[in-house]
């Protein structure tokens, strides 16, 4: 338990199953937090973590909320600030639900909500701006990527995707992976709002983006979609899109620059995209 004001906690590591880190309104704790191997862990309250403190070449702060291998995890209401590397990370976690949660993040790589390698997790009601990915979905060979939604939230990218599958997908599939109901309100760099940049093995099956509302992004593709090498990508094989949709997606105002292109890409006749609507 956090009360409000501010506290110095360094890193709160939690290694042991039913516990509830509560940030009392008003709190700022300066500090990153990393759950290991635990079931029945709670993040909430409407305080603030905060690693403005951490430099970004020690990677013992890097990513403010880690979460490893974890089952039934709630992460609620808090605010995320100054992460010196990804913001919000869930590796190898199943049964996890992301609600109503505010992240800031100016330095290079805060990526926003990263979902990697990991079952049946809801990310809704949140708020992020950036300087990278907002809502990521990969895999890092812990295990399949699978019935992941994010939903009814609002993105502001200072660089790079609003929403992206990929780079990197290590896993036999990834499947089931939905955005919806989404307000892009600023992406500012070119970079495609919509993205899938797939060059490991994983099956990606079953993508869909719909209910999407652009605003200020200038230069920027609404969609890129490929498969395709890339410094990022360690797996010897490729694999396959099959089943992609794109609905309802609006530009909502006036560009002062077009959007480029958008772009369907395979990368051979047996590692292709397939039906998509």
């Amino acid at each position: 338990y956090f009360s409000s004001g501010e506290h110095e906690a360094d890193v709160i590591t939690i290694e042991e199953d039913d516990v509830t880190v509560y940030f009392e309104e008003g709190s700022t704790v300066h500090g990153k937090i990393t759950a290991n191997n635990c079931n029945n862990l709670k993040i909430c309250g409407f305080g603030a973590i905060c690693s403005e403190k951490f430099e970004r070449s020690n990677p013992k702060y890097h990513r403010c909320v880690e979460i490893n291998n974890c089952k039934n995890v709630i992460v609620r209401d808090i605010s995320v600030l100054d992460s010196s590397n990804w913001c919000v990370r869930f590796m190898g976690c199943e049964d996890v639900h992301v609600d109503n949660i505010n992240i800031i993040g100016w330095r290079g790589n805060s990526d926003g909500v990263d979902v990697c390698g990991s079952r049946n997790v809801l990310v809704e009601k949140c708020f992020i701006r950036n300087w990278d990915d907002g809502f990521v979905a990969k895999a890092f060979d812990t295990g399949n990527l699978e019935n992941v939604t994010f939903r009814d939230s609002t993105l502001w990218n200072d660089f790079a995707r609003p929403m992206e599958v990929g780079v990197e997908i290590r896993a036999e599939y990834a499947r089931n992976i939905k955005f919806e109901n989404i307000d892009v309100i600023h992406s500012l760099t070119g970079y495609p709002v919509l993205g899938i940049h797939h060059g490991d093995r994983a099956k990606l099956r079953n993508i869909e983006f719909s209910n999407i509302r652009i605003e200020d992004a200038p230069g920027a593709q609404i969609f890129d979609i490929r498969i395709t090498d890339s410094v990022w990508n360690k797996d010897d094989t490729k694999g396959d899109i099959d089943g992609l949709l794109i609905k309802d997606i609006y530009v909502v105002e006036e560009q002062p620059i077009l959007p480029a292109k958008s772009r369907l890409q395979g990368n051979s006749n047996d590692v292709k995209i397939k039906n998509v609507t």
